[in-house]
């Protein structure tokens, strides 16, 4: 996926997030308009007002959310903790430029942050809602997943390249090189990555 790309999307995205949580009202909650929809609609609970290009986003059992917000790549990034049920952002995180796609891990004590333009993918401190330090990578990362006991990360990037990390040591441990241009990943039980058909690219 090229920059201007990555900025087109979050243009379309806009401004506006929508977010389902529990017990709607037509509250403002610290100056943010929210606005119940029309029954028989979309599905969407409530709406919030959210700035900065939202683009990924990642909800916590625990009712809260992590949302990156790229800023058209005009500034440096950040990732907003949103409390679902109060609709409010309680932390802003510094990441890097043009945050895209965020995960948890199992346990939520850490996050993932594809940031693109940086080419790494930060890793995030969710007790401290801290970036604490980066994995680079060989272009601009997009798609991420964890492994399920959370040592090996999957990322690909517009090298059309998916590459499988530890994340300890921050080494390649695998690579796996696609044709096409835009490429998704997913981890299933059967599949050691980068050697298995089942991470796919797409157009």
């Amino acid at each position: 996926m090229s920059r201007l790309s990555t900025i087109l999307i979050a243009a379309v995205m806009g401004a506006t997030l929508a977010v389902g949580c529990t017990s709607p009202t037509d509250e403002n909650v610290t100056g943010q308009g929210l606005t119940r929809p029309t029954p028989g609609g979309d599905g969407t609970v409530a709406r919030m007002a959210l700035p900065g290009g939202p683009l990924g986003i990642a909800v916590a059992p625990a009712g809260f959310a992590y949302i990156t917000q790229a800023y058209f790549g005009q500034a440096p990034g950040t990732v907003a903790r949103v409390d679902l049920n109060a609709r409010t952002i309680t932390a802003s995180i510094p990441v890097g430029m043009v945050p895209s796609l965020v995960i948890f891990n199992s346990d939520r004590t850490r996050a993932y942050v594809s940031n693109q333009w940086s080419d790494n993918v930060g890793i995030i401190d969710v007790a401290s809602n801290t970036q604490i330090d980066v994995i680079p990578t060989s272009g601009d990362p997009f798609a991420l997943v964890l492994s399920p006991d959370g040592l090996t990360l999957l990322v690909t990037t517009n090298a059309n390249v998916l590459f499988k990390i530890d994340i300890a040591t921050k080494n390649t441990l695998d690579r796996l090189r696609f044709r096409r241009r835009r490429i998704t990943s997913s981890w299933t039980p059967t599949a050691s990555c980068c050697t298995s058909p089942r991470a796919t690219a797409a157009r």
